[in-house]
Formats: structure tokens, sequence, C-alpha cells
């Protein structure tokens, strides 16, 4: 019987047989965990909850939906079509009902009124996203976009794995998705993900849907079988994977703001800013021409509400740019300077905008800005930062010492909800703070008599009794600002800027004082360069800051600095002081943190460069991380042709001792990895004469291959092992005319991704 005479469409179905395959209920399993997979990293990103819950739902109702109609439409027209179809109409229904289904006809089908919310859940979701801090909690509109995003992601899984067949694409969605928490939230790396990760994508590519629940096309008839790789190759091949996962993942460049080698930095204005300090290389962030005396801080955003784990951004209402900052929170009697500074942002991407404190006017942005009163910010919802020049007119609010003392750090009594709300959220404290935050409170502030000696006496504490190292947290496993993190930076008595903050912010309120914590910049280095006759100030990305602030009564937000080595500690002089000027015994005049050089004895020269001193020798980029990483990428590209390259080897050594079975085996190897016919129902003298015919192999040499196996599987009397004729010759002429016959495009494939490892079936709609 010929070779042609054994294929079809029963040889095709017969040829399944040698490898395990999924039905229908397998297949939706498969795609199940693919989206689980994908998902479970947002868990780091947003809390668990309503979101999980919804997105849970609605994916198993989508799975189910599709494994129903797929077996309702099997060998009927439409086979395609209905279940892409049905799972659409799942989504939508499914999710109105959980969401909308007030404003829904019959409860399920969206009306106008549905879209309309819809829309409107999804800009709010947005604006959640790009204002708050991870992780963020499972809100209504959190929750109905990520199961929109689940839903979506599994039907475009199931089309890929179940329809198109195309395991490597559908495993890169995973990847991606699930890859994108770690790139914008900071912390560990999850290596028990990126295992299970390489895992499914070795299963993704070994395991074979029963073609039968396909694109609902016909089995493609093929005169060659899907070669089954063996376990041994395939074990290889996934141990390389995982090894190679283990060694570059904890090493990639990943940080709070995304990844960054040079130009701009994204900034999200949390306290996760750890990884960002830690930066190899800082980068100019902006820079900034002022008429004050020295440069300003600039604050990006303040943190008033605290869950016992992260501080939030404030998220109050915001009015137009135009309408202005709002009303005096000091009052007539407390002096005001107005300072104006121009300021060019060069190396940060914020919907959040760097501006100095009080700000009173803001002149120059592009796009539409907003500012939220409440703490004189200034954010958007469709602009950025990057490349923003703009000039802003502040004002160095400065009461004497006798002013700040005679006030009392207390809020304005409420006259709305609202406000007693928001009063309420700048004294909240957790109900599991630690015992030493309030002990060590009262101990330090003990002999002070009122409110602002009390901070004083924190801030010197702080300063005097603590070492700023951006490693200790890490080294410790307290790098956060949780509770815990709190409790163990007071014990070990070393952290940065963030550790430093939220203690003091704790340790104030539960000295029954409205505090809140500010996210910014601090001053920046003076360069050589000027500006109509003024310094320009550059802000390195290294330079971000975090600071308390506390609420005096008559005064207003009051900002301290007892972060040790970086800034100065606010300080007032009396009213008898002229001229601001300042003795050893004599404190600065200023209700703002200053990085004045050397007006602080306790300013530590190794941290010059952050505290706003000499500029220092910028620190070159560490290229471990980038190498680990290009390594990770050779590792998982090369390790099937080396394995290839290995066997090949082997087999013509073997043929050069006479193995008329390893040179066919390799013959047959080398047909799969280029694509072409290689029939298991074909005798050695079929397929012999048809790569002569077909493919221009050299007569000799394919016939001199074809009589060794014959004889070797078929005479009475074969050649015994290894004493055979040197067949390498003969196997190296006809490896070289195959290779000849096809596109170079086939070539490199063959060489990279060898199907004959990997399996024909699940590499070749992938690759084609």
């Amino acid at each position: 019987m010929s070779a042609e005479s054994t294929t079809g469409p029963q040889s095709a179905w017969a040829t399944t047989t040698g490898r395990r395959t999924l039905g229908a209920f397998g297949a939706a399993l498969l795609t199940l965990a693919s989206v689980a997979l994908a998902v479970w990293p947002l868990t780091s990103v947003i809390s668990a909850g309503r979101w999980s819950n919804q997105a849970t739902t609605v994916a198993l109702l989508i799975a189910a939906t599709g494994l129903l109609v797929r077996r309702l439409a099997a060998g009927r027209r439409g086979r395609i079509l209905l279940p892409l179809l049905a799972q659409i109409v799942m989504l939508v229904g499914s999710l109105t009902l959980l969401n909308f289904r007030d404003d829904a006809w019959l409860g399920v089908l969206p009306s106008p009124a549905v879209v309309s919310r819809a829309l409107g859940v999804l800009t709010a979701a947005g604006l959640e996203v790009r204002n708050g801090a991870a992780p963020l909690e499972s809100t209504p509109a959190l929750a109905f976009s990520l199961a929109l995003a689940v839903g979506i992601l599994l039907i475009a899984l199931d089309l890929l794995i179940i329809v198109a067949r195309v395991p490597l694409l559908a495993g890169l969605c995973v990847a991606v998705v699930g890859a994108l928490p770690s790139i914008i939230v900071p912390g560990d790396v999850n290596l028990f993900w990126f295992v299970l990760l390489s895992i499914l994508i070795l299963a993704l590519l070994r395991l074979r849907i029963d073609e039968r629940l396909a694109a609902g096309a016909t089995p493609a008839v093929s005169d060659a079988p899907a070669p089954r790789p063996r376990a041994r190759v395939t074990a290889m091949v996934g141990a390389a994977t995982i090894v190679g996962t283990l060694l570059v993942a904890p090493a990639l460049p990943v940080s709070a703001t995304g990844l960054s080698f040079g130009g701009t930095m994204s900034l999200n204005p949390s306290l996760r800013l750890g990884e960002d300090l830690r930066r190899p290389a800082p980068a100019p962030a902006l820079t900034l021409v002022t008429d004050a005396t020295r440069a300003p801080y600039l604050r990006v955003a303040t943190l008033s509400s605290f869950d016992g784990e992260v501080w939030h951004p404030d998220q109050t209402d915001s009015v137009a740019l135009r309408t202005g900052f709002g009303a005096p929170q000091w009052s007539e009697e407390v002096a005001t300077t107005t300072q104006r500074s121009s300021v060019r942002v060069t190396g940060i991407s914020s919907t959040w905008l760097p501006v100095p404190y009080p700000a009173t006017d803001i002149r120059g942005l592009d796009g539409v800005w907003r500012i939220m009163p409440s703490n004189r910010t200034v954010m958007t919802h469709g602009a950025d930062a990057a490349g923003q020049t703009y000039t802003v007119d502040a004002l160095d609010v400065s009461p004497t010492l006798e002013q700040v003392r005679a006030a009392n750090a207390a809020l304005p009594a409420p006259t709305t909800p609202e406000q007693e709300a928001a009063n309420a959220l700048l004294h909240a404290l957790p109900e599991d703070l630690p015992p030493i935050v309030a002990q060590l409170a009262a101990e330090v502030t003990g002999n002070a008599d009122n409110d602002y000696d009390r901070l004083a006496a924190l801030q010197t504490w702080f300063r005097a009794g603590f070492r700023y190292s951006l490693e200790t947290p890490v080294e410790e496993d307290f790098d956060g600002t949780g509770v815990e993190a709190v409790a163990r930076f007071l014990e070990e008595r070393s952290g940065y800027c963030i550790h430093f903050a939220g203690a003091f912010a704790l340790m104030a309120r539960a000295l029954d004082m409205p505090t809140r914590i500010v996210v910014g910049y601090l001053p920046g280095r003076e360069s050589e360069e000027k500006q109509d006759g003024k310094p320009i100030y550059v802000v390195s990305s290294d330079q971000l800051h975090s600071w308390p602030e506390v609420y005096f009564d008559g005064i207003g937000w009051v900002p301290f600095e007892p972060t040790a080595t970086l800034g100065v500690p606010t300080r007032f002089s009396p009213a008898a002081t002229s001229g601001n000027t300042a003795s050893p015994d004599t404190p600065t005049a200023t209700t703002a943190p200053s990085a004045a050089p050397g007006a602080d004895s306790d300013v530590d020269r190794r941290d010059a460069d952050a505290a706003g001193g000499a500029a220092a020798p910028l620190r070159t980029l560490n290229p471990l991380p980038v190498l680990l990483t290009v390594l990770g990428v050779l590792i998982a590209g090369v390790v099937p042709g080396l394995v290839r390259l290995v066997r090949r080897r082997v087999r013509i050594a073997r043929a050069h001792r006479g193995d008329p079975e390893a040179a066919w085996a390799e013959v047959h190897d080398t047909l799969v990895d280029l694509g072409l016919p290689a029939s298991a129902a074909d005798t050695p003298r079929a397929r012999g004469a048809a790569l002569h015919a077909g493919r221009a192999v050299d007569a000799a040499s394919i016939d001199e291959l074809v009589r060794a196996v014959e004889r070797t599987r078929f005479a009475r009397h074969g050649y015994p092992p290894h004493e055979g004729p040197d067949l390498a010759r003969a196997l190296h002429t006809v490896r070289h005319d195959l290779l000849r016959s096809v596109s170079g495009r086939e070539r490199m494939l063959a060489m990279v991704a060898p199907r004959s490892l990997l399996g024909r079936r699940a590499m070749a709609p992938a690759l084609a």
C-alpha cells in the first residue's frame, strides 16, 4: 500500500492517539487555569474582595457557557461563531446583573442608562488607579472594570488555545498580564508565580486540544504523524526554562515607578519610595529657578488616610485651576512673604504636579489641571507633568516662636458632616497599633508643655538617635509603611524617609494631633548655570522624599523634618529676633524644612547630594540586572536549539560508526524541523524516492541510507552493531540538500525552535 493511500482524515485522527488529548472539559479547565495565573499577581495591587469574587463568577460563567454551546454545536454550522457569541452575551449579561440590574431591561439586558453608567464607572476606575497607591481598595468601580477585563481575557485565551491553537501566543498573553503588577508595584519577586508560568507554558506546548473542538475546520491531512517528544527532552527543556526563570527573575530591574533605564520616570504618589531611592543611577527629574534665598521643597501629593498597612493619597474634591487655591489657613497676624519659582519638569511622568507650599497662583501649564484646595496640590485627569514649564507663586509663612507655641495642634471645629469625617481621618489610628508607638511618644515629649515643643522634641529625638539607611529595612525585612514596619523601625532605629515620616505621624496622632504625610522632592542642588542672574537648581530622581505635617490652629499645616541627615529641622525665631538671623541657640525662622548646606550640625555629609549640599558624583548604572535579563532571554531562546544540536551530533557519531537507525532518525527529525512531510506510514524506500523526486536530494546518498536501513530491518542477517558502513557522509549530504530546499525562514525556525523536540502540532500553528 502506498504512503498516499494511508493518509487521510482517519489517519490524521489516528495520529492523535500517540499523545494524550484534552476534551472539551479539559480545554475549559486549561483556559481557566491560564486566566487564574494571569490575574493572580493583581492581588498585590488591589486587595482581594469584591473584584476577585466578581471576576471569579464571571470567568466561571463564561467558561461554562463556552463548554455547553461548543458541545451543543458539535457537527453543526457555526461551530466557531456560536460559542464566541454566547460567551460575549454571557459576559455582558452577568456584568449587567451584578452591577447595573436596577437600570437594565429585565435585570440583565443593558439599556442606554446602563451603558452611560458603565462608561462613568470605567472612568472612575481609571482615576482610582492613576491617583491611588497600592494596594488599592476593592471599590465597585474597580470590581466592574477588572471583571470586564478578566472576561475579555478568558474569551481571548479560549480562542487562542481551543480555536486557533496558538499556545505560544496564549502563554505570552498570560505572561504579559501577570507581569504588569510587578512592574508597577515594588516588592519581592514572586518566584513561585514564575515557576507556575513556566509549567503552564510547557503544558500548553505539550498537551494537544482535541481537534474536534477547534475552529470547526476539518483536521489537516498530513503525511506525517505528530512526533511524540521524548519525556527526557521535554524534562530538559522544562528544567532549563525554570532554572533560567529562577536566576533572572529576582534581578529584574523593576521598581515602584516602572522599568527605567534612563529617560522619564513615572511617579506614583505613594510612600513606596524604597525602590526608586535605591535606583543605581539617579537622573534629573526637574529644574527650577526661584527668587527665594534657598530652593523650596516641592510637594506632589499629601496622604492623610492610613489603614494600618499603607498611607493613601487624598481623594478630596478638586476645583478648576482658575478657581484658585482657596482661603488661607493662617491668620493675618502671621507674617508671609511671596516667593516666585519657575519649574521645568524634565524627567517625571505624573498626573500630579510638583509645586512649592503653600502655592497661591500657577501659570503656564498645558492641558487641564485641577487643584485640591484642602492640601493645595495640583493634579490632572488627562494631561501629564512631563515636559511642563510653569511659574508658581507661593508664600513663606513665618509665624514667630511665640505664635506657634501659643497655638494648639488642633483642627477647626467642623461645620458639616463631610468636614467631621475629614477631621476624623487626620486623627485616626489603626486598631492594631503596636503599644511601642504611644509609649515612646509619651516618653519623648513628657517634659514639653505645649504642642509645638512636643513635636520639636520628637523631631530632635529622631534626628539625633536614628540612622538614615536605604539598606537596613531590606536586610531586616521591614521595607514598608505598615504598623509592623513602624514598630521594627523604632526598634532598629535605622531606615529612610518613609519610616521617619510614618513613625512621626503616628506618634503625633497618638498625642491627639492631626497629621498627614507629604510626598515630594527635597530642594535641588545648585548648578553652575544661571537664568536672569539666579542659579538654576537641579532636582534628581534620588531626591524623592516624604515628610510629616501637623495642623496648628491659626497657622495651618506646619511641616517637620525628622529624617536624620536630610534637610534642616523646622524651627521658629522669637519675635525679638531681627533679620531672621540664627545662632546655634536660635533656630531659623521657617515653617518649611530647608536644605541649606551647613545649616545643621547633624547633616551627614555622606548624603550631601540628597540633602541639597554640594553635587556628588553620580553613581553608575549597575549592569548586572541588564546582563541577567539578556542572559535569561538568551537561555529561553537557545536551549531547544542546543538540545537539538547535541542530539544531532550524537546521531552523526553513531552513523559514522555504522548505525543506520540513528542516521534514519536524524533524517526524519530534520524533515519535521523543516516542516516537511515525514509520515510514519512511509517505507524507507518510498520516503527516499519522494525526497529525491520532490526535494532534489542526492540519489546516491539517500539510496545508501535506505539500503542500510532496509538491511538492518528486513534482512535475515543485518549489520552487526557498529560494524556497518560509515553513513555520516551520506547523512551530511542528505541534510544539506534538505536545508537547501526550504526557505531561510524555515531553516532559522528549525534551528531556534526545532519541532522534533517541541512537538509539531504544538509549534506549527504558533510559528506559521
